[in-house]
C-alpha cells in the first residue's frame, strides 16, 4: 500500500487490509533527520524520515501492525540520524491510501481511500 503525505509518499509492502480500510496505520508523522528502516522476512523495507527515535519507532510499529504476519521479523528497526541535519522539520498527515495488490507491476490501484 502506498500512503500519499504532504511531501511525501511511504510505501507499505505486504499491508494486510486487501479490501478497503478507512484508517491510516498512523495518525501523523513529524519528519525530521531520523531515517527508520523496518526490514521484513523478503528483505522489502519500510523507510521513513522522523523528527526522532522515538517518533520513527512509533510510526514504524503502527506500520508494523499492518503487514501480514507471514512477512513480519521481529520489531527491530534500525533508527539513526542521517547525513543532513539540516533535514526540514515539519508534521505530515495521511491523505490518501492506494492499495495494489500485485505491487509495482500494477498501475491502476485496486482501492483508493482518503483520510
Amino acid at each position: 500500500m502506498q500512503l500519499i503525505l504532504r511531501n511525501c509518499i511511504v510505501t507499505i509492502p505486504h499491508y494486510q487490509h486487501k479490501t478497503l480500510h478507512r484508517f491510516a496505520p498512523f495518525h501523523s508523522l513529524e519528519k525530521g533527520s531520523y531515517q527508520g528502516i523496518l526490514t521484513l522476512k523478503d528483505n522489502s523495507k519500510v523507510i521513513i524520515y522522523a523528527k526522532s527515535v522515538n517518533e520513527a519507532r512509533s510510526v514504524l510499529f503502527n506500520i508494523y501492525s499492518e503487514i501480514d504476519l507471514d512477512y513480519r521479523n521481529d520489531f527491530n528497526p534500525k533508527v539513526g540520524p542521517i547525513g543532513n541535519p539540516d533535514f526540514k522539520e515539519v508534521t505530515v498527515y495521511p491523505k490518501y491510501g492506494k492499495f495494489f495488490s500485485n505491487g509495482a507491476r500494477k498501475v491502476a490501484p485496486d482501492w483508493v481511500v482518503t483520510y
